[in-house]
Order: structure tokens, then C-alpha cells, then sequence
């Protein structure tokens, strides 16, 4: 399926001024925790997603809810369909099953010191690059001729040198999105 790029209009007839961001962004990215017994730790790997609109986001088409939001670039996920965001919210992204999974579920809740009243979704496929690449939010769009446009909301190309926070690499430290960026 084709993808595009949320922009700004100006008004009709003017080209667009530049992408727009959201409603729906990556504010954290653990791609590289902390070795588990000497082996690559893919279980605590996660992406954090916020809603930074004022209100509710329904990351699924309500005419059409089966066509669902995804993430993609290393690891590509579908959410799946009634899952919204309130104003503000958060929700992780992680590489096991959160509900079928318990074992990798409280690993990852002990690791990080959570409780469970964290909407987790899982597995997604793949696994995010230790050295760094890209992951996308992708919104649905309303479908012409029977192909569902997918527009690309947010994209974070991360890397593990500077000037990205080199400390997130291999340590148990997080990527954090900045206020305004």
C-alpha cells in the first residue's frame, strides 16, 4: 500500500508548507537495553507512543476498524482494532505478547519497575537495529478504489553516535523525545 506524509495546507490552492507532526508520536525508544546472559536483549526493547492532540485518537478507521494504525521501519506492528489514545496518553510497543506471554512480561515489568496499569501492545516483528535506523507511525487514510492510503505521522531516524544520546546505547537508557522536538 502506498504511503504518504501528513503536511500542513496554507489554504486551497497553496502548496504545502511543511510535514506535520502527530497527533501520535514516538516520545521514547529503548533500542539497545542492557545484554541478557551475554545474548542481544530483544525483551526489553520497546517504542512509547503519545497522543499530543488535546483529544481522544483512535489509532483505527471508525467507518472501516479493521484498518488499524501500524508502526514499521525495524519493527512493524498493526495495532489492533478499538485501540485509542485520551489526550496525553501513553502506550509501549514491545517484542513479546504482554497478555500470553507472562514470563517475558514480568521480566520486562521487573526490568523497568512498572506496574501492569501500562497499556502494553505486542509482539511486534522484527527488532530495533542497535545501531541505529528508522521506525514510522502510520495512520490510515480513507480508501479510494479500494486501496487504503497509509499516512506516515511520525518518523524517527535514530542513531547510536553523536549527536543522538550515546548513552542509550547498551546501558538501560532510553532514547527521550524533548519538549518541542
Amino acid at each position: 500500500t502506498p504511503e504518504s506524509v501528513a503536511e500542513f495546507r496554507l489554504g486551497t490552492g497553496s502548496a504545502n508548507a511543511y510535514p506535520k507532526l502527530g497527533p501520535v508520536v514516538v516520545s521514547e525508544l529503548m533500542y539497545h537495553p542492557p545484554d541478557l546472559g551475554g545474548v542481544d536483549n530483544v525483551r526489553d526493547e520497546y517504542v512509547e507512543l503519545v497522543n499530543t492532540s488535546g483529544g481522544l485518537v483512535r489509532l483505527y478507521d471508525v467507518v472501516r476498524p479493521t484498518n488499524t494504525w501500524r508502526l514499521r521501519g525495524g519493527v512493524d506492528y498493526d495495532f489492533p482494532t478499538g485501540v485509542t489514545l485520551a489526550a496525553g496518553e501513553a502506550l509501549l510497543v514491545v517484542s513479546f505478547d504482554p497478555v500470553n506471554d507472562t514470563n517475558s512480561l514480568a521480566g520486562f515489568l521487573a526490568t523497568y519497575h512498572l506496574s501492569r496499569c501500562t497499556r502494553m501492545y505486542g509482539p511486534y516483528s522484527g527488532k530495533l537495529d542497535n545501531g541505529g535506523e528508522s521506525v514510522k507511525v502510520v495512520k490510515v487514510g480513507v480508501p479510494v478504489g479500494g486501496v487504503v492510503p497509509r499516512i506516515v505521522v511520525e518518523r524517527v531516524a535514530y542513531d547510536d553516535v553523536a549527536p543522538w544520546d550515546v548513552w542509550a546505547d547498551g546501558t538501560g537508557q532510553s532514547l527521550q523525545r524533548l519538549d518541542g522536538a
